[in-house]
């Protein structure tokens, strides 16, 4: 349990007052004025102007006696451009108090074009969505428009499919290398459409691999951390959860882990990702999030919170509900959200759009490799199949029995699952079978259902209908006995 010190209201906590660095880049190096500067940016800040100085395109200005929320609201307001540009500058990079940056410009959000859309009905989103390998949440128009942007068609189409299960609408495509459904809360894990319930239902729908929730957060640590630096989250913790005493409050909240494959993937496959930050390139951290059902826009606060959570790298609210809907599920999970705002006082929604690209854009990168699913054991329970998160027996020699069934199925049923009706002849449905693809890449869609208890049949089934097939393969016959036994 952590010890919180926190009680009673609020007050008002006083910005530092001088001691400003304002540092942007030029025009070209020699049309900046500094004498004009000197004698125009008092009038517009209030303060005196410490020291100019000027190096090849960059240039910082020492502001003293000012107060730093007028100067970044000027800022980004772009009267500070303004006033800077009659004297050669070409805008504001950075304001500087110490070691913390107050305001920093905004990479614009690259124009992606997006696939169109087919709306289909119900009974046919039910059919293809158990294709999906991963369940993708949001919960803002601004974070599902940056997932929409990196979303290819679903396979063996070429539209985003939309359409609704019950009182949950999805879009289905390819994310990476990854058919994804995507589907969205409203704000916070609590009421009828929150994250918790919201996240529960959708993985019964799905029934994926793993699920990744996407979207927006505040910091913690100017100083460490920008607007747009991307933050998975290793563990939440729900901050809400207190016991208020009259001196004190005590959190009861318990830490809640991500999923162990999908921290590993997210920290070794990060590499090779990169978006400019303006500034700098945006930078992603792993570790702890904080999770509530308050939309925090307070200093002191938000302080509070970093006093009783020294680790934590940001906070937002819809990952309690979710997490703890995948627990109970026993799906493998991870947050993935970026720096929006600081919970200081001063929110505005000028970097929510880049915010919510660049945590969309670290998920594509890694879901862009393969294999990075690999590891992760279903959580389905179709008749016939192991409990959840058993691990699959092994094959003497041949690993796994779905690596088996891979390779068997390429290999003696070349064109794919209609071959000599076998998927039929299992009791599988046809209508869930890729057609206008290659056999070895409708074998891999084939097995990913099963492995997720779709398709209308089993693993047990497809190996006894290959077995009258070819009585006398030994790697069939090993598979079977194999299964004969977990069962």
């Amino acid at each position: 349990m952590q010890k919180s010190h926190h009680c009673g209201t609020s007050s008002d906590v006083l910005l530092p007052t001088e001691g400003i660095l304002m540092c942007g880049r030029l025009h070209r190096s020699g049309d900046f004025r500094p004498a004009g500067v000197q004698a125009d940016l008092p009038g517009l800040t209030g303060g005196i102007v410490g020291r100019v100085d000027a190096k090849g395109r960059q240039f910082e200005i020492e502001l003293l006696g000012c107060k730093l929320q007028e100067v970044v609201d000027f800022a980004e307001s772009g009267a500070l451009d303004a006033l800077l540009k009659k004297h050669g500058a070409a805008r504001v990079s950075e304001i500087l108090s110490g070691d913390e940056c107050h305001y920093e410009t905004m990479s614009r959000v690259p124009r992606r074009s997006v696939a169109s859309t087919r709306c289909i009905d119900s009974e046919e989103l039910g059919a293809h969505i158990v294709r999906a390998d991963v369940l993708i949440l949001t919960a803002t128009a601004t974070e599902r428009e940056a997932v929409l942007s990196f979303i290819h068609p679903w396979p063996s189409s070429d539209y985003i499919l939309q359409g609704s299960l019950g009182s949950r609408s999805y879009y289905l495509g390819r994310l990476g290398d990854y058919p994804v459904a995507l589907t969205s809360s409203v704000m916070g894990s609590g009421g009828r459409q929150g994250s918790t319930i919201t996240a529960l239902k959708a993985i019964e729908d799905v029934n994926a691999l793993a699920v990744v929730l996407i979207g927006i957060a505040f910091g913690m640590d100017r100083a460490k951390q920008r607007l747009g630096d991307v933050i998975v989250a290793e563990s939440i913790f729900p901050y809400e959860l207190q016991r208020v005493g009259e001196s004190c409050s005590i959190h009861r909240g318990v830490e809640m882990p991500c999923g162990i494959v999908l921290s590993n993937r997210f920290r070794e496959r990060s590499r090779g990702w990169k978006v400019d930050g303006g500034t700098r390139p945006v930078r992603v951290q792993q570790g702890l999030m904080l999770s509530g059902e308050k939309l925090v826009d307070n200093r002191q606060f938000r302080d509070e919170l970093r006093h009783d959570f020294p680790t934590a790298l940001g906070g937002e609210m819809e990952g309690a509900g979710a997490y703890a809907s995948a627990a109970e599920a026993k799906v493998e999970m991870i947050l993935v959200k970026a720096i929006c705002d600081w919970a200081d006082g001063h929110k505005n929604d000028r970097a929510h759009p880049f915010a919510a690209y660049t945590a969309a854009s670290l998920v594509s990168h890694v879901l862009s490799q393969r294999d990075v699913l690999d590891g992760i054991v279903s959580t389905s329970t179709p008749s016939g199949s192991m409990g959840a998160g058993a691990v699959a027996p092994q094959c003497e020699g041949i690993g796994t029995k779905w690596e088996t069934l891979r390779r068997l199925t390429a290999e003696l049923y070349e064109t794919g699952p209609r071959e000599r009706n076998v998927w039929q002849r299992a009791g599988g449905d046809l209508s869930r079978v890729e057609v206008y693809v290659d056999g070895r890449t409708a074998w891999d869609t084939a097995v990913r259902m099963l492995e997720k208890g779709g398709g209308g049949t089993n693993i047990e089934r497809i190996v006894a209908a290959m077995l009258e097939d070819y009585p006398e393969n030994e790697s069939l016959r090993l598979l079977f006995r194999s299964l004969k036994q977990a069962t």
